[in-house]
């Protein structure tokens, strides 16, 4: 599980370390800001998670064109989207 620049909190969660996360051996990384050479990892990730056949693309839930940056930004403080993609 990666989880890059989460900025609102959304409150708690309940989770047993041993059956979700060891038992399954998922891989935790988090980070709140991150560098240039962080993306490789997520990258990486998100092509491991594709080659296991699991729905990658499914996570993008919007896209927008930069016109409409602002709608986009919207839909995400509204937590409507999943993935929002802004696209030149």
């Amino acid at each position: 599980m990666c989880e890059l620049g989460f900025f609102v909190n959304n409150g708690n969660t309940t989770y047993n370390p041993h059956l979700d996360i060891c038992n399954k051996e998922i891989k935790v990384t988090g980070s709140w800001t991150y560098q240039a050479k962080d993306w490789v990892h997520s990258m990486e990730f998100l092509k491991e998670a594709n080659d296991r056949g699991l729905p990658v693309k499914d996570l993008l839930t919007d896209k927008f064109p930069l016109e409409k940056i602002n709608d986009a930004m919207h839909t995400n403080m509204a937590m409507t989207g999943l993935k929002i993609v802004i696209k030149p």
